[in-house]
């Protein structure tokens, strides 16, 4: 029999085992978020799918990374300058591949575009402001000036693949997905459409879902394609691939954006604004050169990917499954009654999918700050009986 010493001891090892535990999740749930944010930062879009509440949950983590595959992203920008990801593997401007990822000196991503080390974009190119403007919603800082992104405390890696005309090919989409995956990007956002699905793009597409990195895409819509004028009954690739959340705009006054593509096959909405007056119906998000810009057709996508940025900042291990069901379940249905062809399941709510996802993230926590400590305490007393009575 084990004495009343050895009991004791066990007893207060356990509980102090659980108590640390407990303040490392706790600390890890609770970030202590310090919201300065001026009304000015905040575009009509954000109260759409009311995110103010899902910031009292979080603002995301610097660890989550969002890989944006688009025209470049201007990081001197103010509102972005603290949120780029950096290759902390990769020695800058020395000629090498320090982490040996096949890309040298691609210390701030890379361009697919014209294969070099140096993804922001070119000033004299036509579009050369959508990737910045797409990092924007994102992830703009909450800084008290400007305008704020979804999750504005999420890293943002910059990848080229889109030529001048935001044209591009499969071939360097599939290279800058593999990129994205291989260098820890947790979310991948694109912006693009009338994507061909080539084996190479097939073969990314399915190692980023293989590897839970949550992709999110466009239905497609005027002015988005290489290949027609008008918006139609289709859903373009990359948002086709069921590994990929399809999301469609919606104008100012959450109806059918006149420019967006339908379909079934559509996962979520979001706004995307409307062909009116642009100091008023167009989202406003960062530009290059210049401060700020307002365009239509663009934030629906990257409004979503920064929602599933903020779940997967409450939990890593957030599956592609996941994140549909958070979204899809809790959007706002704003067209027809239940799943529809325009909207699919509504306008996402984003304080009420973070919320699902917080359950999730609790239910972690209660496993491994309090049952797990309980279970290698019952392990470690069995093995110790067993060797007494052996």
């Amino acid at each position: 029999m084990f004495n009343a010493k050895n009991r004791s001891l066990r007893k207060r090892f356990l509980l102090i085992f659980t108590i640390t535990i407990s303040f490392i999740f706790v600390g890890g749930l609770s970030e202590g978020t310090s919201l300065i944010l001026d009304s000015n930062e905040m575009c009509w879009i954000l109260d759409r799918i009311n995110i103010i509440d899902a910031w009292e949950i979080t603002t995301g983590d610097p660890d989550i990374v969002v890989a944006v595959i688009d025209s470049g992203i201007d990081f001197s920008h103010s509102d972005l300058i603290d949120n780029q990801w950096i290759n902390k593997d990769e020695k800058p401007d020395n000629g090498k591949d320090d982490d040996n990822n096949g890309y040298i000196d691609d210390r701030f991503g890379w361009d697919f575009y014209y294969d070099d080390n140096e993804p922001g974009p070119e000033g004299m190119e036509l579009y050369h402001g959508h990737g910045t403007f797409v990092a924007g919603i994102i992830a703009a800082s909450m800084n008290g000036y400007g305008v704020v992104g979804v999750s504005p405390n999420v890293k943002v890696m910059n990848l080229r693949a889109l030529d001048k005309f935001l044209g591009h090919s499969s071939y360097n989409l599939s290279k800058a997905v593999n990129y994205a995956v291989d260098n820890g990007a947790d979310v991948i956002n694109f912006c693009i459409d009338g994507a061909d699905a080539v084996a190479e793009l097939n073969a990314s597409i399915e190692y980023a879902y293989d590897n839970n990195v949550i992709m999110v895409g466009s239905v497609g819509g005027f002015g988005w394609t290489n290949r027609r004028i008008w918006p139609r009954e289709f859903i373009e690739f990359p948002a086709a691939y069921d590994e990929v959340i399809c999301v469609s705009a919606t104008d100012y006054y959450d109806g059918y954006a006149n420019y967006s593509n339908w379909g079934y096959g559509i996962d979520v909405s979001a706004p995307g604004g409307e062909l009116a007056d642009p100091m008023i119906y167009y989202p406003n998000s960062t530009w290059h050169p210049v401060g700020y810009s307002q365009l239509y057709g663009i934030s629906h996508v990257p409004q979503v990917a920064g929602v599933v940025a903020l779940m997967k900042s409450l939990n890593r291990s957030i599956t592609l499954e996941q994140a549909k069901e958070f979204l899809t379940t809790t959007a706002v249905d704003i067209g027809d009654p239940g799943y529809d062809e325009y909207f699919g399941h509504g306008m996402i709510n984003a304080t009420a999918a973070v919320l699902e996802a917080a359950k999730i993230a609790e239910t972690s926590f209660i496993f491994v700050s309090l049952v797990a400590p309980l279970l290698i305490g019952l392990i470690v007393f069995k093995r110790r009986q067993l060797k007494k009575y052996k």
